[in-house]
This record gives C-alpha cells, sequence and structure tokens, in this order.
C-alpha cells in the first residue's frame, strides 16, 4: 500500500516551513517534491492548514498516486512522465481525474521517464512566476525579463555541467587518464593565487600596456609552470598580450566544471584588463577551452 508520512516527520515539516516564512518575512512560498518527498508534501497540507503555514503553491514531480485535498488559495502543477516506469503514467492521470480541481494543472511530459527534466524546471518557474510574480522593483520591465533570461540560461547551464561531470566520472581512472596527462605532473604552487574551489593559476604580465589576456589550458605536461613559461612569454613579448596559466585538474569529470570557475571568475582572471579574451587550449586543456568557449555565448 501507500507510505504514510510519519507524524513527526510532517511536523518537521511544518516546522521548516514556519522558519523559512519567518526568515524572508513572509515572502510567496511553492513547495515541491519528487515521487514520495511529493507525497510527503500533498499528506502534509493540512497540517500545513492548522498551522496557518500554507504555501502558495504546490508542485508534484512523478508522484501522484493518491487523491489529497487542495486547501483555497493553494496552487497545484502537476508533471508525470509518459514513459515513468516506477510510477505508471496511468495512475497520475486517474488521480488527477478524481481530483477535477480547478486549482491544479496535470501535465504529461511524453518522453519523460520517471526523473526531472530542463523542461520541467522551465514549466515550474512559469507557475511559480504566474502565481508569486518577481518584483520589478525601479527599473525598466524589459532589462528586468532580460536578466532573469539570463540566469535561467546560467541555471541550466550548471545542470548540464553538473550531468556531464557525472557522466565522463567513469573515464576517472588511472588507466585511461594515462594516455592524456601525466599522472605525476607537478602543478603549480602554494605562491600562485586561486580561484574558488583552489583551482590555482599564474599570470604572465606583459611588458607596458597589455593588448587583453590569454587563459592558457596547457596540455600533457611534466611540470606546468616550467613547460607553459616559453609560450606564456612569447604571447606577452611578441603581442603585448597577458597569460593565465590555468592548473585544471586531471580528471575528465572536471573538465567542464573547472572551465565554468574560470568563466564566472573571469573578471578575478583578467583583473584590470580591458581588451580582448582569448582561450588557448592544448591537447587536454583543448576541452576546457571548448567548454569555456561554448559556455560563453549560453
Amino acid at each position: 500500500g501507500l507510505l504514510r508520512a510519519p507524524e513527526d516527520t510532517r511536523q518537521r515539516l511544518v516546522a521548516t516551513v514556519g522558519w523559512v516564512l519567518r526568515k524572508f518575512d513572509g515572502a510567496p512560498l511553492f513547495l515541491g517534491g519528487f515521487s514520495q518527498g511529493s507525497q510527503l508534501v500533498a499528506q502534509s497540507l493540512a497540517d500545513l492548514s492548522r498551522a496557518q503555514l500554507l504555501p502558495r503553491g504546490v508542485v508534484v514531480l512523478s508522484g501522484l498516486v493518491e487523491a489529497f485535498e487542495l486547501p483555497a488559495g493553494v496552487r497545484c502543477l502537476v508533471l508525470h512522465g509518459g514513459q515513468d516506469s516506477r510510477v505508471p503514467v496511468d495512475i497520475a492521470k486517474e488521480v488527477a481525474a478524481e481530483m477535477n480541481s480547478h486549482s491544479m494543472t496535470f501535465e504529461v511530459l511524453p518522453r519523460l521517464g520517471h526523473e526531472v527534466s530542463d523542461q520541467e524546471l522551465d514549466m515550474i518557474a512559469a507557475f511559480c512566476n504566474e502565481h508569486a510574480p518577481l518584483s520589478r522593483g525601479g527599473g525598466s520591465g524589459a532589462s528586468t525579463h532580460v536578466s532573469e533570461e539570463e540566469l535561467a540560461r546560467a541555471a541550466k547551464l550548471a545542470r548540464y555541467v553538473k550531468r556531464m561531470s557525472e557522466g565522463l566520472s567513469v573515464y576517472d581512472k588511472d588507466w585511461y587518464m594515462k594516455h592524456l596527462c601525466d599522472l605525476d605532473m607537478r602543478g603549480l604552487g602554494d605562491d600562485c593565487p586561486t580561484l574558488p574551489g583552489g583551482l590555482r593559476y599564474c599570470i604572465h604580465k606583459a611588458a607596458g600596456s597589455a593588448r587583453g589576456i590569454v587563459l592558457l589550458f596547457h596540455g600533457k605536461v611534466r611540470d606546468v609552470h616550467a613547460e607553459t613559461s616559453s609560450l606564456a612569454a612569447a604571447y606577452a613579448r611578441a603581442l603585448a598580450l597577458d597569460v593565465a596559466v590555468v592548473d585544471y585538474r586531471q580528471s575528465a569529470s572536471c573538465f567542464g566544471m573547472d572551465a565554468q570557475t574560470c568563466l564566472e571568475c573571469l573578471g578575478q582572471l583578467t583583473g584590470s584588463a580591458t581588451g580582448p579574451v582569448i582561450i588557448h587550449g592544448t591537447g587536454l586543456g583543448s576541452a576546457c577551452a571548448i567548454h569555456m568557449a561554448m559556455a560563453a555565448q549560453v
């Protein structure tokens, strides 16, 4: 049968909701859950109602298996995958028909399994913005709208990088990586500055005023500093460009994350440079360079 959320679990959820509402001064609150987590949310609505802590809306992802009562004023978005093998979509359809609530929106994503997709996240964002629109403040609506789109794209890119990293982790084995990099490589020293996450880099300054900066992702080397200095010096001397040599992690699963860190910390890497940014990747470092160049266009 259906698992029922224990009383103490529901009360912990009520206490958490109360804390959030106090912390954020009564800001519009939405509760959501995936699979069994969405059942906890649905089963806790009566407790939240008694505590006068009702959310503005609830989101049920791949978990509509039993009818529940929606308190007045609470909107509900239910999303379910048409290819869900764990919670068959027919069950969700039957329950949605039984509830027949005007406060509930039920959508089936035909190709989705028992998972969460970017399409669902976009639909959730639209649902929340419909029932609790963001304050536009004093700026123009157009510029704020662009900012929201940029944030959405950045969030989607971050999710993509995480999924890609998880997928590539199978290649983080020495037997594979030894063909792409020197497993005993000497990285940059502790005297070099770091980016968030401990990513080290070294700046080679051009003589006089720099025309721009090169982000240099090395290839298969034994010593990062020793084997990149001559190339960095050539850029600095012949083209009057600063060079930032990045000591990225030698793991397939980390290429995208380290390149993304460089992109997000571009201001720290470039310092006062106002000219163009050139991304140079050699060998294995090309993976970082390609990711950074593509992500910069998102």
